[in-house]
């Protein structure tokens, strides 16, 4: 027999209950959903403390690969050691 949970109001919860109890699939997604949800908003933070609009951000020079590839091993030795 399945164990029963106990009895809620709680609407978050009912529907956590539904959609993602029993199913690390989905459970997984969700959080990764969550962690794209923060860099958003940290990326929106940072864009209107700069005073920059959509726009003018997307209209910004884009880094090189060569850059992107460089900086990406130059974090990724100080993380390491």
């Amino acid at each position: 027999m399945a164990k029963r949970s106990t009895p809620t109001s709680d609407a978050l919860e009912i529907l956590r209950r539904r959609v993602h109890e029993g199913m690390p699939r989905r459970f997984k997604k969700l959080e990764g959903a969550r962690a794209n949800e923060e860099i958003a908003r940290k990326i929106q933070q940072l864009r209107i403390a700069a005073n920059l609009t959509q726009g003018s951000l997307a209209s910004l020079p884009a880094p090189s690969r060569w850059s992107s590839a460089a900086w990406r091993t130059r974090t990724a030795k100080v993380i390491l050691w």
